[in-house]
């Protein structure tokens, strides 16, 4: 607990709406008609007059909210550096009770660290499902996640339990083309905060354990961005965190 505390005081003021969630790493996620309250604040994923965009890119069929985020921070390990990227958050609201304890699911995607060999590319899903590559064997949830409807927030902290560390991908990649700078994600706080308009901010502040050897890398970011759809015009404010 005295590791989530000193989390929560350095990952800034975003925080302040979810402190006390260290205390509570373990439990057990709040109902789905706060779920269901968060979720209708916010735009469909899917247009029922486009029959192209029925289906998430996700390995889930489910329907979701999806959000278009800038991601800025910084990973490090072996080596390290500072990013700017983009990347896409997916909430699911579509729960499946027979493998998952948690009342909403996140992917958060920016690139693919396990191939792409670019800084900063980052992957973090609460259930192995939610993989579009690959489908573990073993559905597990990978993440504690809590909604704090009040609050308007979800927290993910990562699972170290044996089971969901088996079949996590959840990674991040601090350099560029070095295989052996790709960390599986095994600790840390990602905190996302939903806005009025569409619009959502956050922040990352994880660790891991190297892929390819036993180091220890970190990654620290915060991200800003909309509703897919509820884009302001040019030149509005754009609400990043």
């Amino acid at each position: 607990m005295a590791k989530m505390i000193d989390l929560m005081i350095r990952c800034g003021s975003i925080l302040c709406v979810v402190a006390g969630l260290g205390v509570c790493a373990g439990c057990e996620a709040m109902n789905e008609q706060a779920l269901q309250s968060l979720l209708d604040s916010g735009n469909p994923l899917v247009d029922p007059n486009d029959p192209g965009d029925q289906t998430p890119s996700t390995g889930s069929s489910a329907s979701a909210l999806v959000y278009d985020v800038d991601l800025a921070g910084y990973a490090g390990g072996e080596t390290g550096g500072r990013f700017d990227r983009q990347a896409t958050i997916r909430v699911f609201d579509d729960l499946n009770s027979t493998t998952s304890s948690n009342v909403v699911e996140v992917i958060v995607e920016s690139g693919t660290p396990l191939t792409s060999g670019e800084l900063g590319a980052f992957l973090f899903a609460t259930h192995t499902s939610l993989y579009e590559e690959a489908q573990s064997t073993a559905p597990a949830d990978l993440a504690f996640v809590n909604l704090d409807e009040q609050a308007s927030t979800i927290t993910l902290i990562p699972d170290a339990g044996t089971q969901a560390i088996t079949n996590s991908l959840n990674t991040f990649t601090a350099s560029e083309g070095l295989v052996q700078d790709v960390y599986l994600i095994d600790e840390g706080l990602i905190a996302l905060e939903f806005r009025e308009e569409g619009s959502i901010g956050g922040l990352i502040e994880v660790k891991g354990t190297g892929i390819l050897n036993a180091g220890q890398g970190t990654y620290r970011a915060t991200f800003g961005g909309w509703l897919r759809g509820s884009e302001p015009d040019e030149g509005a404010d754009q609400g990043t965190g």
